[in-house]
């Protein structure tokens, strides 16, 4: 097969029979990174109708993720079974991704390793290292070294800015993240991207009404770009403002074409029952998520199912029902081993679904059950060899220590799970109260108070951290 010319010294080369196909699929390329994930599937479908054969197109169509779980996992497949055609670098690539929907996080982690140590001046290679770093490991400070080899090898690349935006987003560093916001903007100013992105960060900076300006200046780039409008809805609900905010998630859900990701219908959805909880109507919420449930058995999201019981735990566990929060957990454990569930969704739900069992049987006060359900859980981990299982078993450690009075010991298992998500921080300052340490506790609750970021967790907890706050 004919390899494209057109890749830099030091690439993974792409393999097509069709120049044609190859100028396709450099444009959907182009939007995909760019976020523009409906529009960038249908060039990797016509560059697929030039070359059946083209198993990057197909690569790339899959991670799409438009038409869902199983449509995209079917274009995975014809990548798959093209591997052996193409070259090397394509081949651990598909292998990546392979391992990736399998949940085997070991595998994925070598694949990884060696697309660097063969094609270290492929900026793709290395953005795709700090990706794993930024989503997987949730390593910020190591996908940051990543990101910044990239634009050492092209300063030029605008998607790369949007990484290096979130994770200084992420790690605090405001400036440094509006810097990167600004660059891209810069790099590819008719793009609504960007300017999505720099609307995200000025509300959580608390500048909603230029927030809201930033967010319109993305849907006039792009009348498609839904995720925009969901963003208006968030500083409406950041400034109260409820029913607003749910009229622009109406919309933003009405002109959302594809489910999966973010600014897809189901994230839409979780933002639309955020808005309840933060209002105070935890039914309404609850509702929502029977809504949630029933576009996924519509659309035969199995996995999105799974989600929709897991998010009905979490709100009633944490809204003072946690026997039924438990029985949502159970229910979802149960459609996770259902027979006609897809392999690859038992692959990755059911260690998950047993962490949230833990964390619910912890919640009732059942300390036996969840120690040995945790013991089976850590075996599991053993095996599989991905870095959230750990983050997982010290986020249960950390309660389970919090309720022998072991302080230090959950404040240590705290640090090593996710120590930079609201809900972590909010058990670390729950701790530091039993310690007495009033100065930590001021410090954690003012910074969760001001944490302009729509979510379940946040939501479920916002009025609790503000009357700590201002006492």
């Amino acid at each position: 097969m004919k390899k494209s010319n057109l890749t830099q010294e030091g690439e993974i080369p792409i393999s097509t029979s069709s120049d044609e196909a190859l100028k396709l699929f450099l444009e959907g390329r182009d939007k995909f990174e760019l976020l523009e994930y409906v529009a960038s599937a249908q060039f990797f479908e016509q560059a697929n109708e030039k070359d059946s054969n083209f198993a990057l197109a197909y690569l790339y169509r899959f991670r799409s993720g438009v038409g869902g779980a199983k449509v995209a996992q079917e274009f995975l497949a014809k990548a798959v079974t093209l591997a052996d055609k193409v070259s090397l670098g394509e081949r651990y690539l598909i292998s990546y991704y392979k391992a990736q929907v399998d949940g085997e996080g070991a595998k994925q982690k070598e694949t990884l390793d060696k697309l660097l140590e063969l094609f270290p001046s492929d900026k793709r290679v290395q953005n795709l290292a700090g990706a794993y770093f930024q989503f997987r490991a949730r390593d910020f400070s190591t996908a940051l070294k990543y990101y910044k080899r990239v634009t050492e090898l092209d300063p030029t690349y605008g998607p790369v800015y949007n990484e290096i935006g979130y994770c200084n987003l992420t790690l605090g560093n405001f400036a440094e993240a509006e810097k990167a916001f600004k660059e891209q903007i810069k790099l590819v100013p008719e793009r609504p991207n960007p300017y999505d992105s720099y609307a995200e960060l000025l509300a959580r900076m608390g500048r909603y009404d230029e927030s809201i300006e930033q967010y319109k200046k993305a849907v006039e780039k792009d009348p498609s770009f839904a995720g925009a409008l969901a963003g208006v809805g968030n500083n409406y609900l950041f400034k109260a403002d409820y029913e607003t905010a749910r009229e622009y998630y109406e919309k933003a859900f009405d002109k959302t074409p594809g489910f999966g990701g973010f600014g897809g219908k189901f994230d839409i959805l979780d933002r639309i029952a955020s808005s309840f909880i933060e209002e105070g109507n935890i039914n309404e919420a609850l509702n929502i998520y029977k809504r949630y449930r029933d576009l996924a058995k519509e659309n035969n999201r199995t996995g999105r199912v799974i989600t929709s019981y897991q998010s009905e735990g979490f709100i009633l566990t944490e809204s003072g029902n946690p026997a039924e929060g438990l029985q949502r957990y159970q229910m979802a454990t149960k459609v996770v081993n259902q027979p006609d569930t897809p392999e690859a969704v038992k692959n990755n739900r059911t260690l998950e679904s047993m962490f949230l069992e833990c964390y619910a049987l912890l919640a009732n006060n059942d300390t036996e059950a969840a120690l040995a359900k945790m013991d089976e859980c850590s075996r599991m981990a053993d095996k599989r060899k991905v870095p959230n299982d750990s983050r997982w078993l010290n986020a249960l450690n950390g309660i389970v220590q919090s309720k022998k009075g072991n302080y230090t010991q959950a404040l240590d298992h705290y640090s090593q799970s996710w120590p930079d998500l609201p809900f972590i921080k909010f058990y670390m300052a729950e701790t530091y109260e039993k310690m007495d340490n009033h100065e930590k506790v001021t410090e954690l609750y003012k910074e969760l108070k001001n944490w302009y970021q729509v979510d379940l967790a946040i939501a479920l907890i916002r009025h609790r951290i503000r009357k700590v706050a201002e006492k």
